[in-house]
């Protein structure tokens, strides 16, 4: 008897326990995507954890720009979300030149 794979995958996400991974990782995207049509492509989600979302900036303004919009960015995300998952965003500053 074949059981259709959109059946089978849910269970052994649980089973395998990676379904925190796996959400860590959709999150860290949709971010990049958001943080990225709003500011420009010298930023890069790193990861996200414990209701953090860390951000690689490519200067120290850009870095403040987004700090000082913080809450409407992580409002943004999170409505996309349908959860209040991100709670604050943390800075790594790096220059690409």
């Amino acid at each position: 008897m074949w059981i259709p794979i959109k059946d089978i995958l849910p269970s052994t996400v649980n089973k395998l326990r990676v379904k925190n991974g796996i959400d860590r990782i959709k999150i860290c995207k949709l971010a990049e995507e958001k943080i990225k049509e709003i500011y420009s492509k010298n930023i890069k989600v790193l990861n996200f954890k414990n209701g953090d979302l860390i951000i690689q900036c490519g200067s120290h303004s850009l870095a403040n720009e987004i700090h000082l919009n913080q809450r409407h960015i992580i409002e943004s995300i999170n409505s996309c979300l349908g959860k209040d998952k991100i709670k604050k965003i943390k800075f790594v500053v790096k220059n690409t030149r």
